[in-house]
């Protein structure tokens, strides 16, 4: 058995190393998450870490996934929480493991806590860490780490901290420090003989923020997008994540995501320490496979009016410059002179953005003043340019009043790919969905909620509706799809992805758009009319009458000026009327049921309802058989608020 053990992992090292692989004899790792300490008898304890917890699940995946392609018995992940990682277990954990390493395994470390510098060097917190006592109750990283990889067997070890670098206090959400980490320890122990990579989330001076969005701390967040290859900016070329790739990316995206998408005013700089001149390769990231065009998904029709990229970002009204303390109060509901308000207090704040993304976009499309246009209001504005429009917008937002919103959009014009340079350098990360607008959907609710569930059990992936809101969600491999029937628009989102990523993703998709657009794949040609899938099941036979629909049942929402909003319906024509094989489109304007019809007769011209044509019963299954009686089509039709024209 040891003897074919040690063939096949021989064969994986070389057939790893064809394939652009490390070739790690294993993957050695120990993960240390600190959410809670004890208390001590006297005194407090520790401040709680957010999502410590789900940080050192997810990195633990994180190790096991992307060494997929070793045997599972060289990838060693041990992970230790809380009342199991006291001091001595920790120790005893670390000198048992890298006392048995060997020259070609990796050893990787990550911790989540507080960290801190003080009483003989940089120091972890353990479970049993006391603040009378800190000296005598944290890991020492020199002793307890550091020294003892050097003098192992080991030649490469990866290092990564997710502690603050501040003076120690409580504070609520932060990672916190005695004293300030001492970079100098770290860079003692490079040595050219062997690889060290110490990553740090946060410089001297700063705290390690949580995001309770992600459900992650921030650094530890862009880590996994990294280590998963979700991260294509931290991947060299052909796709290898190197200590460089890694250390730039994080430099880059946490700062960018505490700026844009939080309130938090402080700043966090993420740190690398790392050996030698030559760039470390951590793993190759395989392509990910391409997105089929789904099929399935171009069956659900809709007629699209406007599609725009999305982003939206919220935050704390009392931390707005501006807001001032002791005089200005948080409001509490949802008002109009609460909305100006933040118009007011977000207006040089969008004016001062809008003319940096001008003078930006000037440099990047090579473009003179006459060829853009820039309007401004107060908290709102847009830039017109030959490549796209962005629109930027602001106010109270409608799910927190004690919050603002800034909501930017951007459209992309015909010919946009010819600045696909200037865009990507322009935007990055700003958006976080593709958003698609539409007039009207040939699918009710119900009907779409049960299309969904057919994809879902032929494909795989999961659905989420709520009828309370008239939105259901489609979710596969990572990509979402939300129609919200209420605000009429489809919301497509694939996680953190880059401004152009998310177009070209789309892209990949046919859906089922009765207009072609720039951002999207174009329509599918039209096989004529088409039936629901859903109604046809639930079709009535010939005389009978179909089961009623009891889901959904309500009136839809007004449009502007107290007008209903037409439902759109499909039906045929009962097949056993000779020559019948026409089909027709119901436009409901009072009810949510699907409407079905059966037509005992047929008027010569059938392109014409009006109430002079020869009286015919007309059953409509789900509401009961009705008479149209001496009224007619026209007057039936002018009742039921229902207009029948033909399907095309």
């Amino acid at each position: 058995m040891a003897r074919n053990k040690t063939l096949n992992r021989a064969e994986k090292h070389e057939a790893s190393e064809g394939a652009g692989q490390q070739g790690f004899g294993r993957v050695v790792a120990i993960i240390v998450a600190l959410e809670n300490y004890r208390r001590p008898s006297s005194g407090d304890a520790l401040p709680s870490v957010a999502f410590a917890h789900a940080d050192a699940d997810a990195i633990g995946d994180a190790v096991r996934e992307i060494f997929t392609d070793m045997l599972p018995d060289d990838v060693i992940v041990e992970t230790i929480k809380d009342g199991d990682a006291s001091l001595v277990a920790v120790r005893d954990q670390l000198s048992y493991t890298i006392r048995n390493l060997s020259e070609d395994d990796l050893f990787i470390f990550y911790y989540a806590g507080h960290g801190f510098h003080g009483s003989g060097g940089n120091r972890l917190s353990t479970y049993d860490t006391n603040r009378t006592n800190i000296g005598g109750t944290s890991l020492l990283m020199r002793d307890d780490l550091l020294e003892p990889l050097a003098e192992s067997a080991c030649k490469q070890a990866l290092v990564f901290v997710d502690a603050c670098a501040e003076q120690f206090r409580e504070v609520v959400e932060s990672r916190d420090v005695i004293a300030n980490l001492d970079v100098e320890e770290v860079e003692e122990f490079l040595d050219s003989g062997w690889y060290l990579g110490v990553f740090l989330s946060c410089s001297p001076g700063e705290k390690s923020y949580p995001a309770a969005k992600l459900g992650h701390g921030i650094w530890t967040h862009f880590l996994l997008e990294a280590l998963s290859g979700r991260a294509d900016r931290a991947l060299t070329r052909d796709r290898w994540l190197t200590d460089g790739g890694l250390r730039d990316y994080l430099c880059q995206e946490v700062p960018r995501f505490i700026t844009r998408e939080t309130s938090i005013r402080g700043t966090q700089t993420p740190q690398a320490i790392v050996s030698g001149s030559n760039s470390f390769r951590i793993h190759y990231a395989p392509p990910p496979p391409a997105v089929p065009a789904d099929a399935a998904l171009a069956g659900i029709r809709l007629r699209n009016n406007s599609e725009y990229l999305e982003g939206t970002e919220t935050g704390a009204i009392q931390q707005l410059d501006g807001f001032q303390r002791g005089f200005h109060k948080v409001p509490t509901q949802l008002s109009d002179s609460a909305d100006s308000w933040c118009h007011r207090l977000l207006a040089e704040r969008v004016a001062e953005e809008l003319q940096e993304l001008y003078q930006s976009a000037r440099t990047a499309l090579g473009a003179r003043r006459r060829d853009l246009r820039k309007e401004e209001e107060q908290g709102a504005g847009d830039l017109d340019t030959p490549a796209f429009r962005y629109i930027v917008e602001s106010g109270q937002n409608p799910a927190d009043p004690t919050e603002y919103y800034i909501k930017r959009r951007l459209e992309l014009r015909q010919g946009w790919a010819a600045h696909r340079a200037a865009i990507d350098e322009l935007f990055g990360n700003e958006f976080q969905q593709l958003v698609i607008e539409f007039e009207s959907m040939d699918d009710t609710f119900d009907d779409l909620v049960e299309r969904l569930e057919d994809i879902r059990d032929e494909q795989g992936g999961d659905v989420d509706d709520d009828d309370r809101h008239q939105r259901v969600s489609y979710r596969r491999e990572g990509v979402t799809f939300t129609f919200d029937l209420r605000r009429r628009r489809l919301e497509i989102s694939f996680g953190q992805s880059g401004t152009l990523e998310l177009v070209d993703a789309a892209q990949k998709f046919q859906l089922g758009i009765g207009r072609s657009s720039p951002m999207l794949a174009a329509p599918a040609a039209s096989d004529g009319p088409r039936r629901l899938k859903g109604a046809s099941a639930r079709r009535a036979p010939a005389g009978g009458r179909a089961r009623p629909r009891t889901r959904g049942s309500r009136r839809p929402p007004p449009l502007e000026g107290g007008k209903a909003k037409p439902l759109a319906r499909a039906a045929r024509h009962n097949g056993d009327v000779p020559g019948i094989d026409e089909q027709f489109q119901i436009r409901d304007c009072c009810l949510v049921r699907p409407v079905f019809f059966q037509v005992v007769d047929l008027p010569a011209n059938i392109n014409s309802f009006e109430a002079s044509r020869p009286v015919l019963p007309l059953r409509i299954f789900g509401l009961g058989e009705e008479d149209l009686g001496a009224e007619g089509y026209g007057g039936f039709c002018k009742r039921r608020g229902v207009e029948i024209q033909p399907f095309r």
